[in-house]
């Protein structure tokens, strides 16, 4: 199999195409590890938005009353990454399966790069 790469901008660029990939059962090498791609915080927002705070792990997160108070905040703030999980979670056909697909990217998470499809993250530059 020949190996393929995709560089992507942000986290919700990386994490659809770890979808897409886990969605036709190729695996994929999440390049620096996946704790870099804070899915850990989509799923917190998910679980925030879908009421299911007694499974928040972020302290942080769990903090919001609800999701619209998390919206606020991340617009008022201008907090890049949260309003990409959160714009991510308002456009998502299939939003109500956020941790599923997640889980499915994950057990498709490959250690050798070479045998796998390249999911990567490049940090855009603010001037």
């Amino acid at each position: 199999m020949a190996t393929k790469a995709f560089i992507d901008r942000g986290n919700v660029a990386v994490y659809r195409h770890g979808v897409e990939l886990a969605a036709r059962g190729e695996r994929a090498h999440w390049v620096g590890g996946l704790q870099g791609y804070r899915l850990e915080q989509l799923l917190d927002v998910w679980r925030l938005r879908y009421g299911h705070r007694d499974q928040i792990r972020d302290p942080f997160l769990a903090g919001f009353e609800g999701y619209e108070a998390l919206t606020a905040y991340a617009e008022s703030q201008d907090q890049r990454d949260l309003k990409a999980w959160l714009g991510l979670l308002e456009r998502h056909e299939r939003c109500q399966e956020v941790p599923s697909l997640t889980d499915q990217s994950l057990q498709k998470h490959h250690q050798d790069w070479i045998e796998a499809f390249l999911v990567q993250q490049i940090r855009g530059h603010s001037y």
